[in-house]
């Protein structure tokens, strides 16, 4: 997919229906049995157009290119970039996942003391 591609696509995604979104459940995310997982940027999209019609109404336009709708973009744009530097955190602290500056440290400690 090219990037003006994703850009179309991204620009498409409707809100969620304020009772579905507290009726269902989303992917998993967070801190997970298999690691942690970060939310989708389309959901915090879509999580928050929910967000800002249930505040300001349903006549509240979200259409492509609002200034409402740029907001809620921009905001859910830096909780992706937040939940992506969490997930780099979360696996620095250990072995199997930690990466450069943040594995010396780790080694020497599986590795036990030097004989």
């Amino acid at each position: 997919m090219t990037t003006n591609e994703l850009k179309k696509a991204l620009a498409e995604v409707p809100s969620i229906d304020w009772d579905t979104l507290l009726s269902t459940e989303s992917a998993p995310y967070g801190l997970t049995e298999v690691g942690y997982l970060p939310k989708p940027y389309a959901r915090l999209l879509s999580e928050g157009l929910a967000l800002a019609e249930r505040l300001f109404g349903p006549e509240l336009d979200t259409s492509r290119g609002s200034v409402v709708r740029k907001l809620v973009e921009m905001a859910s744009l830096e909780h992706a970039r937040t939940y992506a530097l969490i997930g780099g955190v979360i696996d620095d602290l250990t072995v199997p996942t930690a990466r450069g500056d943040a594995l010396s440290p780790r080694g020497k400690v599986a590795a036990g003391p030097a004989p």
